[in-house]
């Protein structure tokens, strides 16, 4: 699809929206753009501005969390409790362990 016509704020909208629908299909990049026609390579440069943009301190949102806030920094997550409670975890954790520990961490 061409973009030129949108706005600026159109065009970060209409890729905003890729980028998430791609990273919540499972599929490829490739095979994303090819299916919605897009420009592979446009796609990849959006997708590289997005993730530069949220490199910066990010809070995330969980319904019903037992937890203050859970913060994403350019290496890791870090997990905040009330009190002293902070849990770092590295960008490349094995989910089962984080999984564990929020088990755990719900039966105190």
């Amino acid at each position: 699809m061409k973009t030129r016509n949108l706005s600026r704020k159109e065009r970060k909208l209409f890729w905003q929206q890729h980028v998430e629908n791609f990273r919540k299909s499972g599929q490829t990049a490739k095979s994303y753009c090819i299916d919605n026609n897009l420009s592979y390579w446009s796609f990849n440069d959006w997708k590289k501005r997005f993730l530069k943009e949220n490199k910066s301190k990010a809070i995330v949102e969980i319904p019903h969390s037992p937890f203050d806030s859970i913060s994403h920094f350019e290496d890791k997550f870090e997990i905040v409790g009330s009190g002293s409670l902070r849990i770092s975890i590295p960008d490349n954790f094995e989910p089962e362990v984080l999984i564990k520990i929020i088990k755990t961490l719900r039966k105190m």
